[in-house]
């Protein structure tokens, strides 16, 4: 059976200085709602091991500021989170003969 949970979570706090620069990377690099997050190749850019981006990766979704999707048009993984559309504008159909 698929195991559809997201990653566990360590209880080891996350490195906040590599916290923040995945955060200014994700905010800086054009990533646009719905991309996937190539964690490789950020942490590549970053010069740090990929486990490390990995769990800012899992802290940032903690926060709601990247989602874990499992089941993204990449497979598992993280995301950049798509709107909300709340309050987004209703269509209503009006039956012929009805009063508008």
């Amino acid at each position: 059976m698929l195991n559809t949970q997201r990653p566990a979570v360590t209880a080891v706090s996350p490195d906040l200085p590599l916290l923040h620069k995945v955060r200014q990377r994700l905010l800086t690099a054009g990533y646009v709602p719905g991309q996937a997050l190539p964690a490789g190749l950020i942490a590549h850019h970053l010069q740090v091991p990929t486990r490390a981006v990995n769990k800012a990766l899992s802290e940032l979704a903690r926060s709601g500021t990247v989602a874990y999707r499992q089941d993204g048009e990449h497979g598992p993984g993280y995301y950049m989170p798509r709107p909300h559309r709340r309050n987004a504008p209703t269509q209503h159909r009006v039956r012929a003969g009805a009063a508008a």
